[in-house]
């Protein structure tokens, strides 16, 4: 069962449980953020999510762990580390800091091998594994 309109004042639309995660080379990629960039260049903002210890994922498009609305997505990740020395990942507010980890092509809505549809109900996509 979606959030619907009524369950949800924040929502225009009506919004779907999305969960999953993310690895690279086998690996969890705690810190990352990962987003869904609509198909049909929707209006509304574009549901995401930080990764957390496990590189597990709720995505959020309104307020935290909405979900996100029916429909086909190009999904891109970037994980950034603080530079040397330091021990914690950044959050997605400092995503313009810190190193890229991935391969470049997980980080553009256009050049991303994932593309990801989301159905009306709960939506687990399980794991979603980085290539190098």
């Amino acid at each position: 069962m979606g959030c619907n309109r009524e369950n949800n004042a924040t929502a225009p639309i009506d919004l779907y449980p999305v969960r999953g995660n993310v690895t690279y080379r086998g690996r969890p990629t705690p810190g990352a953020v990962i987003y869904f960039h609509p198909v049909d260049n929707s209006p509304y903002p574009r549901p995401h999510a930080e990764l957390d210890a496990e590189g597990g994922f709720q995505l959020s498009t309104f307020r935290l762990h909405d979900g996100a609305p029916a429909g086909t997505y190009r999904v891109t990740v970037s994980w950034k580390v603080l530079p040397e020395g330091a021990s914690e990942y950044l959050n997605a507010e400092d995503r313009d800091e810190g190193d890229e980890q991935l391969p470049k092509r997980y980080l553009h809505a256009g050049s991303t091998p994932w593309e990801i549809t989301v159905q009306p109900g709960t939506n687990d996509l399980g794991n979603l594994e980085i290539e190098p």
